[in-house]
């Protein structure tokens, strides 16, 4: 294509490279004085046939509305033209370099411009997630120094990447596996075809310690029982930086920042003196405002660039941010449905957990949920079936928190659920031996309440019928 002009207008004067289903090139506005570079995107619809073809027309196009909107963001180049007939994207061209060009292997960064690093991206992707978009391929390649003003630019939405993905969905052929993203940036549950809003941070998360490290995020090791990636010792690194990248690349997306704002939100802390809080600006349209600290924006998982529906916010988002070490004291309950007489016992729990005493705090655990359930469920014969099943779902996350905030995201309900369905693959038996409750016989093991294993604890839940039921009610309740 190169010589070839699209539109009258565009250009094509060199490839920058593609894939299977596309070609990225760079281009010029012939009509436009000097001109200016572009960059254009174009889909090969040899590639595509039938129902296939309208699948993918219908998602590029719905691609070039998402782009026309993110490119109001000054640090996200702008879509110039939709070539619906050539099936191209011709975007605004950044001149710079990437950040890989300044990420280089064992010259790590300061503090300092980590922190700056951090502060950049993460007003763009505040501004992203706004657009219910996920990015899904956050890298050092992706992020370009524009030469003009030293600010970073996010490129590279991947106006075309998940349709070979979604097609092949359809026609269940051999690349239906395709993950979008780069191994070393994304999460587990993006490797999975599941990305999150988070996943994004993950992977910002990661860039800022391989620039801190001078190491690639492939070399770092990982702790093979909890799946973390283990890096401090690798870098001269403040506790404080330490605990906010840590929370962004938690392997459970539970753990981590649940929005940028959030994460923002941290990172400014680490450059404001003690006891003054500070505004942070959020883009939004071509206008910047300033918002309040701590705005919450729970959004559920969507395929890359694709508009998907916020979900209502649940207990679990409106409770405290993850943290790095233990910070519970006892308090009034947050909900006010709890019988008045279960209010000594929750209290009791919070201080066990702060305490680190998990034998109590287990069977405390197990007393405050069998008031909770109601009349019929008791200490000797275990939950009721009936309400068990009605069970409050926002107590069950409230508790779930409250483990997993005293134990790093180590126990707790979502992880017990987190490693049924993931490690286990929902058998409950190999559940039972993965987090410790059986040995590899299948006879029972007695818990080990100094150490306990991930996912161990709360243990003692039991029904009449002696048939194992957290499961299915802690995926009703989408722990």
């Amino acid at each position: 294509m190169i010589g070839q002009v699209l539109d009258g207008r565009y250009r094509i004067t060199a490839a920058l490279g593609g894939g299977g289903f596309s070609e990225t090139y760079i281009g010029e506005d012939i009509r436009r004085p000097g001109n200016p570079q572009c960059v254009i995107k174009h889909l090969y619809l040899d590639r595509f046939a039938g129902e296939h073809l309208d699948t993918a027309k219908r998602l590029f196009n719905s691609e070039a509305e998402t782009l026309e909107k993110l490119g109001r963001h000054d640090q996200i180049p702008q879509l110039f033209a939709y070539l619906d007939e050539e099936f191209c994207l011709v975007q605004e061209f950044i001149e710079g370099n990437s950040l890989n060009t300044e990420i280089l292997p064992e010259q790590p960064w300061t503090e300092e411009k980590v922190i700056q690093l951090l502060t950049d991206v993460l007003g763009i992707l505040v501004y992203v997630h706004q657009q219910n978009v996920i990015h899904r391929d956050l890298k050092p390649e992706n992020l370009i120094r524009r030469v003009s003003d030293g600010k970073l630019v996010l490129i590279d939405f991947g106006a075309v990447k998940q349709i070979p993905q979604v097609v092949a969905t359809q026609v269940e052929i051999s690349y239906r596996t395709i993950t979008i993203g780069t191994p070393g940036y994304y999460p587990t549950e993006q490797g999975q075809g599941r990305p999150r809003p988070n996943s994004d941070l993950y992977a910002l998360g990661m860039i800022a310690i391989q620039a801190l490290t001078g190491v690639h995020p492939r070399e770092l090791e990982e702790n093979p029982e909890t799946g973390e990636i283990l890096w401090q010792h690798r870098a001269s690194v403040s506790p404080k930086l330490a605990a906010v990248l840590t929370t962004m690349v938690r392997y459970y997306f539970k753990d981590r920042y649940s929005t940028a704002s959030q994460a923002l939100q941290a990172v400014q802390a680490l450059s404001q003196p003690p006891g003054k809080r500070k505004s942070w600006v959020v883009w939004g349209s071509a206008v910047t405002r300033t918002c309040a600290i701590g705005i919450a924006l729970p959004l559920a998982a969507i395929a890359a660039l694709l508009v998907f529906k916020p979900s209502e916010p649940t207990p679990n988002d409106r409770a405290a941010q993850p943290t790095s070490a233990p910070s519970i004291s006892p308090s009034p309950s947050p909900y006010t449905a709890l019988p008045s007489e279960l209010q000594g016992t929750y209290n009791q729990l919070q201080a066990e957990l702060s305490q680190r005493n998990f034998r109590a705090a287990d069977e405390t655990t197990y007393k405050l949920m069998l008031g909770i359930a109601g009349q019929k469920s008791n200490w000797k014969k275990g939950f009721d079936t009936d309400e068990w099943r009605q069970f409050p779902c926002d107590w069950l996350m409230r508790i779930d928190q409250l483990w997993r905030d005293a134990t790093q995201g180590q126990q707790g309900f979502s992880v017990q659920l987190h490693l049924y369905q993931t490690r286990a693959l929902r058998n409950t038996e190999q559940l039972y031996k993965l987090v410790g409750w059986w040995d590899q016989s299948g006879n029972r093991k007695p818990l080990n309440y100094q150490a306990p294993q991930r996912g161990s604890l709360p243990y003692q839940l039991t029904w009449p019928d002696q048939r194992e039921r957290r499961f299915d009610k802690f995926a009703a309740c989408r722990l």
